[in-house]
């Protein structure tokens, strides 16, 4: 696979998008161990004037007996693009800005941000105020 913008490209040419997590735990598939709570997305949301529950976008979620969950989306600016699933919080492909405010939030909660392959995201403030992105590892 090749990394183009923010989505991988499969050797068959199919896009395939890149995640990023909110967890707790360094490895977000160990996320179960200490969960983020739908509790804890609710007072994240209650605080954060810029955040609201969508009431109309959603993704239905399959788990491991077959039983379908809806989990609706996370509303950042008016634009759902960040969704609390099980124990972490997802965001499919985020542009920078996207990045940015994950690394918010997860400070919020007291957890990571952390890509599909593992590595880590922190935001960083330049000498002259100017926040940006870090990837760790």
């Amino acid at each position: 696979m090749t990394f183009i913008g923010r989505f991988w490209v499969t050797a068959e040419e199919k896009i395939v998008a890149y995640d990023l997590h909110i967890a707790r735990t360094r490895d977000w598939t160990q996320s179960s161990l200490s969960p983020i709570t739908k509790q804890e997305v609710d007072n994240l949301i209650a605080g954060d004037p810029e955040l609201e529950w969508s009431t109309s976008d959603y993704v239905d979620m399959k788990d491991s007996a077959g039983a379908t969950s809806r989990y609706y989306m996370i509303c950042w600016r008016g634009v759902p693009c960040f969704w609390w699933y099980r124990d972490k919080i997802e965001c499919s492909s985020p542009d920078e800005t996207q990045q940015l405010k994950l690394t918010k939030m997860a400070k919020t909660l007291n957890a990571f941000v952390i890509g599909d392959d593992g590595e880590r995201y922190e935001s960083k403030r330049s000498l002259f105020g100017k926040e940006t992105v870090t990837v760790i590892g």
